[in-house]
């Protein structure tokens, strides 16, 4: 089997993913976007959140928040996750991430894993098979699991050490 040639479907284990899009369900009313904080009719049943699952008209047509969500490197970014997991004070407060944003907090969610199989020696790339019914976001047991002794990352003082190495790229390349 060439996979150079023939692989460029393969994503990883989608079995998560697939429990959580077949309980996505489009309602008759609305709710907030726990991602965007727009209006949707469309909930994920497993998490009991509401997402924008591309919806194919009106003022948020094609949004991926559904996708984005339960996406690993996304965990912590979403608008109801920000007085959650990143200990915001008001939702009212949250900003849509831009894609610097994105980048750093890729980078964060990916030291995390790592540090935590490097102290556990397991690959953590999905969280345990649910016990309960209801799951959870997918990352969130990673995200709320106690950091490795010596090796915390507190999400703001991380970003705040990326907006300062940035301004200070911006300074010696003037």
């Amino acid at each position: 089997m060439d996979l150079k040639k023939n692989g460029k479907h393969l994503c990883g284990d989608m079995t998560y993913i697939q429990r959580h899009y077949s309980k996505t369900v489009t309602t008759k009313h609305s709710a907030q976007c726990a991602m965007c904080g727009g209006q949707t009719q469309q909930k994920c049943e497993l998490c009991g959140v509401w997402l924008h699952k591309m919806p194919t008209n009106g003022k948020y047509k094609g949004k991926m928040c559904w996708f984005e969500w339960h996406s690993d490197v996304c965990v912590g970014l979403g608008r109801d996750d920000f007085t959650g997991l990143m200990k915001g004070t008001n939702k009212d407060d949250w900003q849509p991430p831009n894609k610097r944003r994105k980048q750093q907090h890729k980078k964060l969610i990916e030291k995390i894993l790592a540090a935590k199989q490097d102290t556990t020696g397991v690959k953590v790339d999905k969280p345990e098979p649910p016990i309960k019914e209801v799951e959870a976001h997918p990352a969130a047991a990673v995200a709320a699991a106690p950091a490795p002794a010596g090796s915390a990352v507190d999400p703001a003082q991380y970003y705040q050490n990326q907006d300062e190495q940035n301004t200070n790229l911006k300074r010696t390349e003037v």
